[in-house]
């Protein structure tokens, strides 16, 4: 199965959209920033009748969920900053949370504060989603609003991802003060890559650095990291280059589509 998350930047990037999945062969999408795309433009493409907009709880236009007909996966959260659906992955029933984490445009110091709450409502909903559907395979995937060696990432209290396999199946649970807090993992390095020039999925140029960042990740607990197998960040969608002067072509998107392979 192969699963994208794309923050679109509030473009209507309708065909692109339905390019990219037809291109790649696609069986569900995540789009983030979604408040402009339109359904209906979508579904006027050729064949799109091949694919079903994912009914919601209720409204939120910042995600939107698209996923061939043949897909078993239905919504069970919405919140402002994420969403969870209960999915079948290769037959593993799964739950998959979507997260677009606060900016840091308003500072470093407010936005970890922002990202440490909503990291706790977050990991809130999938322990109880979990429980509630008998589920022990999960994931997070989308547009974390930091780079995967920041303090969210890592700390205990907040996702508690560590970069190697190895060091999950070893210990899956760190404690602290007898409280137990479960690694997740992060596969970035195996998505990284100079040779195949993914660099990240976002560029930022300021005064103090030049230089790609990598605030599209995705995160599995250690039954879901097993099903894992590739992840990339697309760069072209047919003829049509997602980079400009290397950077994200920012008239279609400033965010690259993540795409990520289980097997």
């Amino acid at each position: 199965m192969k699963i994208i998350s794309w923050n679109i930047n509030k473009k209507p990037n309708e065909k692109y959209v339905y390019d990219l999945i037809k291109e790649n062969s696609i069986d569900v999408i995540f789009l983030i920033e979604a408040n402009t795309f339109s359904t209906e433009t979508f579904k006027n493409n050729d064949k799109a009748n091949e694919y079903k907009i994912i009914d919601k709880l209720c409204k939120n236009e910042n995600f939107l969920c698209i996923a061939k007909n043949i897909i078993t996966i239905e919504n069970v959260t919405v919140h402002k900053r994420f969403e969870t659906y209960r999915i079948i992955i290769n037959e593993n029933l799964c739950l998959v949370t979507v997260v677009h984490l606060e900016s840091k445009n308003n500072g470093e110091t407010k936005a970890l504060v922002d990202h440490g709450t909503t990291i706790c409502n977050i990991k809130e909903d999938i322990k109880g989603m979990k429980e509630k559907y008998n589920i022990d395979k999960s994931f997070i995937l989308g547009d974390f609003n930091c780079n995967p060696f920041e303090t969210e990432m890592v700390a205990y209290n907040c996702f508690n991802s560590t970069l190697f396999k190895d060091i999950i199946e070893e210990q899956s649970i760190t404690k602290h003060e007898d409280i137990a807090y479960e690694r997740l993992y992060n596969p970035i390095i195996t998505i990284l890559n100079e040779n195949t020039k993914n660099y990240g999925s976002i560029y930022r140029s300021d005064q103090v650095s030049i230089i790609w960042h990598s605030f599209d990740q995705v995160l599995f607990d250690i039954n879901m990291m097993k099903l894992y197998e590739t992840g990339e960040f697309i760069k072209t969608i047919g003829s049509v280059s997602l980079i400009n002067k290397c950077k994200p072509n920012t008239s279609i998107s400033d965010h690259l589509p993540l795409l990520i392979k289980f097997s």
